[in-house]
């Protein structure tokens, strides 16, 4: 199995990178930053050295781009070795250089010389790409507010001791932990290819929970779960939605296998019904199920602007991969994988 992540979010509050968190220089035994633009190979450096990596039995978790869903952040390897995209909107650098931190620029690769033949393309395909992108965080940021909106009208009337009692049932066999850790691992995003789900967790999990997400209440129990996780010193990972990023969408039970998730069609197990009150959710209902359409045709808006995006993107890359001596690159490559002492 492919365990596979995002590192950030096109959310309603604009970029949100977790890069901080998952290549945390604390963390990890050395990182290779990546630098060089669109078009130059990062992700396919990425991905030869993941597939040698794994030739030699390591264990190997990849991180893919919220906006490019195809295409790699980073790597992780056995928990000791990262690489990682370090441009733009990521724009990593080392903290402690060479001894921690070591850089590999793919841009000696291109011709500056006809790059600059093409400046006034690339300027233009880049405040296209601006442009598209500031028109989707428009979208964006309006699904957020109207989340926002729904979450004031319906909290008043959630019921979270009720919540944190069905939790204790439901985990009255676990017992306590030997240390709280929670580590984030995001499984969602809204980008040029739409909105994409990975179901690493669900496939990790021994045993999965679905909360029914009615008017978008489950994240309340995701983070009575997590409260729960913390009381009981547990190690956990979170996932949270890639839109409203402050809110979980997911929380697995690292050493228990047991996944919590408001994610997937699947039938559910937790009713989200049980803990609203009945008679100000009927009263509420019509102004939830409007704030439900609206936000969904705020989703459905940013799509279309993301695939703007997309077209902008594609071009510019399509630019600099006419650029690049590919022949030199794909040495150095496997010259380096050489050397790479996994």
């Amino acid at each position: 199995m492919e365990e596979k992540y995002f590192a950030a979010s096109n959310s309603g509050k604009g970029f949100v990178s977790y890069f901080g968190e998952i290549f945390d220089p604390e963390c990890l035994e050395h990182i290779y930053i990546i630098k060089g633009g669109p078009g130059t190979g990062k992700s396919y450096f990425m991905r030869m050295i993941a597939t040698e990596a794994e030739k030699k039995g390591k264990n190997v978790v990849y991180y893919y781009c919220s906006s490019d869903q195809s295409s790699l952040d980073g790597i992780i390897i056995d928990e000791k070795i990262a690489f990682l995209d370090g441009t733009a909107p990521h724009d990593t650098d080392a903290t402690i250089p060479g001894a921690v931190e070591d850089l590999i620029d793919l841009g000696v690769f291109w011709s500056s010389e006809q790059l600059s033949l093409l400046r006034k393309d690339i300027e233009k395909l880049n405040c296209e790409k601006k442009r598209h992108y500031k028109r989707a965080y428009s979208y964006l940021a309006a699904y957020h507010d109207i989340s926002e909106g729904a979450v004031k009208i319906i909290e008043p009337l959630i019921d979270r001791e009720k919540i944190k009692k069905s939790i204790r049932v439901l985990l009255k066999d676990v017992s306590r932990g030997k240390g709280y850790s929670q580590r984030t691992a995001i499984c969602d995003s809204v980008g040029m290819g739409g909105r994409i789900r990975f179901d690493t967790l669900e496939k990790k999990a021994e045993k999965i929970l679905r909360i029914s997400d009615l008017f978008d209440t489950a994240h309340f129990y995701l983070a009575e779960v997590a409260n729960f996780a913390f009381e009981k010193d547990m190690a956990i990972t979170l996932s949270y939605d890639p839109i409203n990023s402050e809110r979980l969408d997911s929380v697995y039970f690292d050493n228990e296998k047991i996944l919590f998730t408001a994610c997937g069609e699947e039938e559910k197990d937790i009713n989200m019904s049980r803990f609203i009150d009945k008679k100000g959710l009927s009263e509420s209902r019509t102004a939830l199920k409007n704030a439900m359409k609206l936000r969904s045709i705020m989703l459905d808006e940013a799509i279309l602007a993301l695939e703007d995006v997309k077209k902008s993107h594609f071009a510019i890359e399509k630019i600099y991969i006419g650029a690049m001596d590919f022949e030199a690159k794909e040495k150095f490559t496997h010259d380096f994988i050489s050397r790479l002492e996994l």
